[in-house]
């Protein structure tokens, strides 16, 4: 009893001071400030996501790609939150200002003495609607809540993406260390710890064991062990925005259970729905091996990748492309983009380039020389063909091209041999699927020349 007695003294609350009270009733105009600014830079998150995802698939071996399409899931999330939610927001906000507005010209709110309506329907009327008053409260508290609670899931997903980038890091120094581990069996390692914690934390607070003498001694410790975890410095501010939800739910005719088990569905169907466009708009599925070996190899559909007077602006590279869809020239300019995640592919059929310490080399020798290794590894790597028929002395450079600065590998075709009207170019690499097939792109083009 004494206990539960301190434990309320501490938590009851206190005299507040007279700007903190003024700075809590004046906090829309923060909050608008605030949410116009976020409106504009969340519009910009996609964009930013998208470069990184780019930089990843171009800049990293293939061990790492699987990890990246669940490390950039939740920053997505988060931008498709912050976009909606702040929307959402900004425009409940502007109601709520037109209201007080309104209520400034009429103070006395609804006139119930009139000549449009009967008095049996004003009276039914002013009691469903009793007090625009507390309309504008309550759609005062909503904006309040909206902004609070889409900041916090925010930083949550953001928060997760930086704990399991730390992961990943750990996971690279561990293979650094033991190269026999693979970089994604350390991360499952860890992530099964990670969750292990969860799960027990979730466990210590059903009612069966929360009560019990021994969890509450280690209960507290280890939820905040594992929200450091976590959540890192964004700990404090989520951990107080999420108890003051859970602590404040007065529903009475539904289990929690039952509330968080609904809301946890529906917020992730809501979720889903609002990320779809933005990762339909990027390269993320191109982590994932399958998409990226199969990508762009129907001779019968013309994509707009595959030819340079076609592309968007500033476009992603990662599809062989050559000119144009349509040749008159006596020469085709076949580009092929080059991406890290095939490196390991490369040295398994050209062996891994090593520096020849018989040889005092410059910093530039050495990347000259590691150019050439490059080069002339790509005369194995690639077999090209022309309708068919493979095409042997072709000659590689390596070449950045203008668009983003891309690195990939540059060939001329000559056109003596094309036929009249529709032709295929075929690029097949030793980047291998699970199955141990190589990897094949076709290029359709039309051949105008004589």
């Amino acid at each position: 009893m004494e206990e539960q007695t301190d434990i309320e003294s501490k938590v009851s609350p206190k005299k507040k001071p007279k700007w903190l009270r003024a700075l809590e009733t004046q906090s829309w105009q923060a909050e608008l400030v605030i949410s116009g600014l976020a409106i504009f830079g969340s519009l910009q998150l996609p964009t930013l996501l998208n470069s990184l995802v780019d930089y990843c698939l171009f800049n990293f071996s293939e061990p790492y790609m699987e990890i990246f399409f669940f490390l950039f899931i939740y920053p997505y999330f988060a931008a498709a939150i912050l976009i909606f939610s702040f929307i959402t927001h900004l425009i409940l906000r502007a109601l709520w200002i037109g209201m007080l507005g309104l209520v400034s010209v009429y103070p006395n709110g609804i006139n119930p003495d009139q000549d449009f309506f009967s008095k049996d329907y004003m009276q039914k009327f002013m009691k469903e609607y009793p007090d625009v008053n507390l309309f504008n409260k309550k759609l005062d508290d909503l904006c309040s809540t909206i902004f609070a609670a889409s900041a916090s899931i925010a930083i949550v997903m953001v928060m997760i993406s930086t704990t399991l980038s730390l992961i990943l890091i750990i996971a690279t120094c561990i293979n650094y260390l033991f190269p026999s581990l693979s970089i994604l069996r350390i991360v499952l390692v860890l992530g099964g710890i990670f969750f292990l914690i969860s799960l027990f934390a979730s466990m210590f607070n059903s009612k069966n064991l929360r009560e019990k003498e021994w969890v509450q001694k280690i209960h507290f410790p280890f939820a905040q062990l594992f929200g450091k975890m976590v959540y890192l410095f964004a700990m404090r501010p989520i951990t107080y925005i999420s108890m003051i939800f859970m602590t404040n739910n007065k529903s009475k005719n539904t289990s929690m259970l039952s509330l968080t088990a609904i809301g946890s569905i529906f917020s992730f169907v809501f979720a889903i729905l609002l990320v779809f466009p933005l990762l339909k708009q990027s390269n993320m599925k191109y982590f994932q091996q399958e998409n990226y070996f199969s990508y762009q190899t129907n001779s019968s559909h013309l994509k707009a990748t595959k030819y340079e007077n076609l592309f968007d602006e500033n476009p992603t590279l990662i599809t062989p492309f050559i000119q144009a869809d349509i040749i008159a020239a006596t020469t085709i300019k076949l580009f092929i983009p080059w991406l890290e995640r095939e490196q390991s592919f490369a040295d398994e059929l050209c062996g891994e380039y090593v520096e020849d310490k018989d040889k005092e080399m410059t910093r530039n020798e050495m990347r000259l020389d590691k150019v050439k290794h490059a080069v002339d590894c790509s005369y194995k790597y690639f077999e090209i063909s022309l309708n068919g028929t493979v095409l042997p002395d072709l000659k590689y450079y390596q070449h950045h091209h203008s668009s983003n600065g891309t690195v990939g590998f540059l060939t001329y075709i000559s056109t003596k041999d094309c036929l009249p009207m529709e032709n295929i170019i075929k690029i097949k690499s030793h980047y291998k699927n699970d199955e141990g097939e190589m990897r094949e792109t076709e290029i359709p083009f039309i051949f105008e020349g004589k």
